[in-house]
């Protein structure tokens, strides 16, 4: 918490010497004048698991704490700036992210993406892996093209996302349709070396490593309606199966993933499906999916939206969740399926609780029981709450 504390000092003062940088009377004015900081976005969530079945104990079994900050300020009408800070384990070195915007014309939009650390230490870096380090171009209102110097960004994912895919440098083509359709294309290659077919326990029999060139690629739709929306993407590369070490093997050569919601009535039905063809030297030499269905209701009048949702998720199927990714938290589960049935209660001032049960069932007994024998199931009562500013 003090860290916290003392972070969000720092943000502010950050953002006070860039501005004031700029000439303290003039900008002051502006920005008063103008906008203000916009919070939208930030959040903070909690998780308690209260019972366990695979725990012989009582009480709280678990916490999880995610604390997301995202602060947006217009400077001009061309230049916008947002900081952003998640406590969440894809943030493990703790860094403050500060994003630069500018719209220099109709036709051409450029960002910029600075890593602050704050953990031990002090330093400030380019994030040279960034996905959001780009310059677009809109030759036309229905087309844009987008450089991407770091990353075209092949991570793909919602439910199962999945932050393993390859970094690629290249170049991607947004084209609308219409107003709700949008087709998406990408291309991208980077430089990576082969082991040199060495043997790791003889190193003196290593041969000279080659390079050779990944060619990464994406091929995506997007349709936003009213109360019909849906996501289709494709990625993947031209990465080596053997001959590549495993710290540069990106977690699969392929990767689909469909996401999509639609409302019927008071009725909202949420739905991702997955596929995977992982990398041999990564993690194996297998294929798998999962899927993902939420139906969900809503209470309007009692400020209630009572939900059902299963959950399947293969064997091989890699994603960044050690509770269910068997590849992933080292879990073998051989198979799992789960169904979660729970409430989101809205309440006064954007806070929302969520007590849910959920019952899982798995291939292989890779759960114990309260009394240590293994196990193929087992259930979970857990309260979430989130508050979003």
């Amino acid at each position: 918490m003090k860290k916290t504390i003392a972070l969000v000092a720092g943000l502010f003062l950050v953002c006070n010497t860039v501005f004031m940088a700029e000439g303290a009377n003039d900008i002051a004015k502006k920005l008063e004048s103008k906008t203000k900081w916009d919070f939208s976005e930030s959040n903070v969530e909690f998780e308690a698991r209260l019972y366990d079945s695979t725990v012989d104990a009582q009480g709280v079994m678990g916490v999880d704490t995610d604390f997301i900050l995202k602060l947006k300020k217009q400077v001009d009408d061309k230049t916008t700036v947002t900081f952003v800070y998640d406590t969440d384990d894809s943030n493990p070195d703790e860094i403050l992210e500060l994003l630069v915007n500018r719209k220099f014309n109709e036709y051409l939009e450029a960002q910029i993406d600075i890593d602050i650390l704050v953990g031990d230490g002090f330093a400030v870096r380019e994030d040279d892996k960034s996905d959001k380090v780009w310059i677009k171009y809109r030759p036309s209102k229905k087309s844009t093209i987008k450089f991407a110097p770091y990353d075209i960004r092949l991570k793909m994912g919602d439910e199962f996302e999945t932050s393993g895919a390859q970094k690629t440098p290249g170049i991607q083509l947004d084209y609308d349709i219409n107003d709700n359709s949008t087709v998406i294309v990408g291309l991208g290659a980077k430089m990576v070396n082969e082991t040199g077919g060495a043997d790791p326990l003889k190193p003196e029999n290593d041969i000279e490593a080659k390079e050779y060139t990944s060619v990464g690629y994406k091929l995506g739709y997007d349709y936003k309606g009213e109360g019909f929306n849906i996501s289709a993407l494709v990625t993947g590369t031209t990465q080596d199966e053997k001959n590549i070490t495993r710290q540069q093997a990106a977690s699969y050569d392929l990767s689909a993933s469909v996401i999509g919601d639609f409302e019927l009535g008071n009725f909202g039905i949420g739905y991702e499906f997955a596929f995977q063809d992982l990398n041999e030297t990564a993690i194996a030499d297998e294929t798998d999916f999962g899927a993902y269905i939420n139906v969900s209701y809503n209470i309007e009048d009692k400020n209630l939206t009572p939900f059902i949702a299963y959950r399947y998720v293969g064997e091989y199927l890699y994603f960044d969740d050690d509770d269910y990714s068997a590849t992933f938290a080292d879990f073998d589960h051989g198979g799992l399926n789960s169904i979660e049935i729970g409430t989101d209660i809205h309440l006064k001032g954007g806070f929302v609780l969520t007590p849910s049960y959920e019952f899982v069932t798995i291939k292989n007994d890779a759960y114990t029981d309260t009394k240590g024998k293994a196990t193929d199931n087992a259930s979970f009562f857990t309260i979430k709450a989130k508050v979003e500013f």
